[in-house]
């Protein structure tokens, strides 16, 4: 005879740890629902540090111009500077940031390098090559508080010259290392024929926009694709510089698009208020991505070409045919604006800028697929060794495997 017995297990209280990563929360609860967000600040791991050549001898604070009202120094893209550096520092500094646009011929000084400026309108703005650097805080406050980039280059009108569009997370406004790349930053625009990539272009600048925090999707207001966007009959121009997979972006906060006593980036047309002043900026902005998928979708019933006037337009509609998909999401919003003048707000006001790696200098590969010494199949995660090796990492070498 078979007996049987059941008994009651009262299960423990559910708890939710809603920080998956230190202090930043991932997960929020409101009436009842939760949602995740998740998003990537501070420089992104990868297996090559393209930002690998350190500037010796030279340390920096990214200073904030004012916290109310715009600073005299401060424009829109230039909401900060590179402050307590010495005047040694700041000579080695230029020698350190050297060439931005791969043309070595506009160069000036005995230092070698370029300002990275754009002259319009008396004013000076962040040029089409602007430098890029990597900060990393010479006293690390967490395990993950590694460094974060902006994007740099030369006032000769300002106090601070060294000037910096995209400020910092506060935990990261300290004194930092600063390391330089050999890769060059071009701001994404298109060739109308009226100026060149040289002179001051803001009017053709390609701009992103995304309706919410915590997407991967950036809608340009263009098509910006090597496939499609410098096909016969585009109406915009050609591309001075195109996309594609696996490309790279600097998306940042610079508060583009804002009307100020200093001339907006989009040539003084205005665009929209992303910002009171400087200090309402997104911090920690100066993240690199990499484009994972770049298309054009059909239009929806919102959907409005960024230079339609006053056409069909009603509030809500935006240019949302162009779409770029990244490999992280973006931490912050941005709105919809007018900067190109047409009268109605139907594309974003956030410049996007391309990252182009240096294939010969450097660089710093620290970690590899498989330890190099075999080929990843990223759909389950595992490596094929190549003859010699074994482990889940390839790893081991074996003798009798030779």
């Amino acid at each position: 005879m078979l007996y049987y017995s059941t008994s009651l297990a009262l299960l423990a209280q559910l708890e939710i740890d809603s920080h998956l990563d230190g202090s930043q929360s991932t997960l929020s609860v409101s009436s009842g629902t939760f949602t995740t967000s998740t998003y990537q600040q501070g420089t992104s791991g990868d297996f090559t540090d393209y930002f690998a050549t350190k500037c010796s001898n030279v340390e920096t604070t990214v200073t904030t111009d004012g916290s109310s009202g715009w600073a005299a120094d401060a424009k829109v893209g230039s909401l900060g500077y590179l402050g307590a550096l010495t005047a040694a520092e700041q000579n080695l500094l230029k020698s350190c940031l050297g060439d931005s646009d791969g043309d070595s011929t506009n160069n000036v000084d005995v230092y070698n390098w370029d300002y990275g400026y754009d002259v319009g309108s008396g004013d000076f703005l962040m040029g089409p090559f602007p430098h890029a650097i990597k900060t990393v805080p010479v006293t690390q406050a967490t395990s993950y508080t590694e460094g974060e980039f902006h994007l740099v280059w030369y006032d000769p009108s300002a106090t601070n010259k060294f000037r910096v569009s995209n400020l910092p997370t506060a935990a990261r406004a300290v004194s930092s290392y600063v390391y330089t790349t050999a890769g060059t930053v071009e701001r994404l625009g298109v060739n109308t024929g009226i100026a060149g990539h040289q002179r001051s272009d803001q009017n053709s600048s390609i701009t992103g926009y995304w309706p919410a925090a915590y997407t991967n999707k950036v809608y340009t207001n263009i098509d910006t694709s090597c496939e499609t966007g410098n096909s016969v009959g585009n109406s915009n121009g050609e591309l001075y510089n195109c996309l594609q997979k696996g490309d790279r972006l600097f998306i940042i906060d610079g508060c583009w698009g804002v009307t100020t006593s200093a001339t907006t980036p989009f040539g003084g047309k205005v665009a929209t208020g992303t910002c009171a002043d400087e200090s309402n900026a997104n911090l920690g902005t100066g993240n690199l991505y990499t484009i994972t998928k770049i298309y054009t979708q059909k239009a929806t019933a919102t959907s409005e070409t960024h230079d339609s006037g006053s056409g069909r337009f009603t509030s809500g509609d935006y240019e949302n045919r162009y779409v770029l998909e990244l490999d992280y999401s973006i931490g912050w919003a941005t709105v919809a604006g007018d900067p190109d003048g047409s009268g109605t707000s139907t594309s974003g006001v956030v410049i996007l800028f391309k990252f182009t790696p240096s294939t010969t200098t450097g660089n710093y590969v620290y970690v590899s697929q498989c330890a190099g010494r075999g080929s990843c199949d990223g759909e389950f995660g595992l490596c094929a060794c190549f003859k010699g090796y074994t482990g889940d990492s390839c790893t081991t070498q074996s003798s009798l495997a030779m």
